[in-house]
């Protein structure tokens, strides 16, 4: 290669021959070259100033939990000290200094920082729930098995999907309606029960027509306690959530949820007749 007619002994060519410009030769022939990339300068790209502090990481088992876990917290910089903090605030260099894994126990909020020659890294964080241990769900009518969020227990994990439902955390049931049946271990005051819901009409994604709570000591005698109706008509197709609330005031075991479906889509909706959908992503009693 030659520029002006002078050998060029670079694989890049830089900004400052560029603007004076010149003719730039590149000699070939039918054979390859093959030390022609040995000779040559090569580029190099090195970030010197503003140096970015990479982000800690937080490593646990899984985002709920019934029993006490140890936390772990690690950076990729080892020279990098890490802060934490537990109460929700924003980590500094007055935090506590991460030196070994955190047991968690409860609900908590985890937050942490890298920081290395007084620059910080930002903040990760991550949120653990602690689930009740005296509650056990029955699934009567089985979700599908492409809308199964994760499992049996995905509706009393504390975690809410979001509207954005292919991301997952929602459980899906067509053509028949959802029947679960909520294990209290004992027969025990129940304030209130509700059952979190989404609708995507579009994507035949309809709120449960009602949503029937029965009550039972036994297991086998229920007793109707409410039935609450969706505020929300079909022809709405804002992607939405809806909380499906009853207030109980009793004292009870079992509790059975009949979430009634849509069924067939009406007559305007491009997909008519076919069945709708209903998806589910958490039960709260409290």
């Amino acid at each position: 290669m030659n520029l002006d007619k002078k050998v060029y002994s670079k694989l890049f060519i830089n900004y400052d021959d560029i603007t004076k410009g010149g003719d730039f030769e590149v000699f070939t022939g039918r054979l390859a070259n093959k030390i022609f990339t040995q000779d040559p300068e090569k580029p190099v790209s090195k970030i010197t100033d503003n140096l970015i502090i990479s982000n800690p990481y937080i490593i646990a088992p899984a985002k709920s939990f019934k029993q006490p876990f140890s936390l772990e917290i690690k950076d990729q910089d080892t020279d990098a000290k890490t802060y934490y903090t537990l109460d929700g605030s924003a980590p500094t260099a007055s935090s506590t200094p991460y030196t070994q894994p955190i047991t968690i126990s409860d609900n908590i909020t985890v937050k942490a920082i890298a920081i290395k020659e007084g620059k910080s890294s930002f903040v990760d964080e991550a949120s653990f729930i602690k689930l009740r241990n005296d509650i056990k769900l029955t699934i009567l009518n089985k979700y599908l098995p492409n809308y199964a969020a994760k499992g049996d227990e995905s509706l009393i994990d504390g975690q809410h999907g979001t509207t954005n439902w292919r991301l997952g955390n929602w459980q899906g049931y067509q053509g028949k309606d959802f029947i679960a049946i909520v294990d209290m271990s004992a027969v025990k005051p129940i304030k209130q029960i509700s059952v979190s819901t989404l609708q995507d009409s579009r994507a035949w994604i309809v709120f449960p027509k009602y949503v029937q709570f029965w009550t039972s000591n036994d297991g086998k005698t229920y007793k109707l306690a409410t039935t609450v109706n969706t505020k929300v008509d079909i022809k709405d197709t804002n992607v939405q959530t809806q909380e499906f609330t009853a207030p109980l005031n009793t004292n009870a075991r079992y509790i059975k949820l009949i979430a009634k479906q849509y069924g067939p889509l009406p007559d305007w909706h491009e997909n008519k007749g076919s069945q709708s959908y209903i998806f589910a992503d958490e039960i709260t009693v409290e």
